[in-house]
């Protein structure tokens, strides 16, 4: 197995076709998926931002990923953004999902932020890892005004 770290799309392509990173990343993170146009513009975001993405690969296969974003903010906005992070069901409860973790962690400064449902079980691991609940998130969606 190889973990990489990826900075730019061009860097990604190397790897993986970027459409295809998209599709198996949409289904790794069921039941708690994003719609593959979020994942797409999550992606071009990361990349835009100077964020990086972490991919472990076998061979050709993805088996697990990591995108971080960097926010432009600090302080009451963390600096960096764990956007998504997600292992092949299969590989689930290996380590992998530690691994590729302190992997995008190793080299960020500032603080990291996620977003995990209450009732996803990797919770722990990011409990074990060091991340700490600290606020409730409240969201409301609004119309677009054309």
């Amino acid at each position: 197995m190889n973990i990489s770290t990826i900075t730019t799309k061009d860097e990604l392509e190397k790897h993986i076709p970027l459409s295809q990173f998209i599709e198996e990343l949409h289904e790794m993170l069921k039941p708690y998926e994003d719609s593959v146009e979020e994942i797409t513009g999550g992606i071009g975001k990361c990349f835009s931002s100077g964020g990086k993405v972490v991919v472990a690969m076998e061979e050709e296969k993805l088996l697990g990923t990591v995108v971080i974003l960097k926010t432009g903010m600090s302080g009451y906005i963390p600096d960096n953004l764990l956007l998504y992070v997600a292992v092949k069901p299969e590989t689930r409860g290996k380590g992998l999902g530690r691994k590729i973790i302190e992997t995008a962690l190793d080299g960020l400064e500032g603080s990291v932020k996620l977003h995990v449902e209450h009732d996803n079980p990797a919770s722990r691991l990011y409990e074990r890892l060091g991340f700490t609940s600290k606020y409730r998130e409240m969201r409301i969606s609004l119309p677009l005004k054309s």
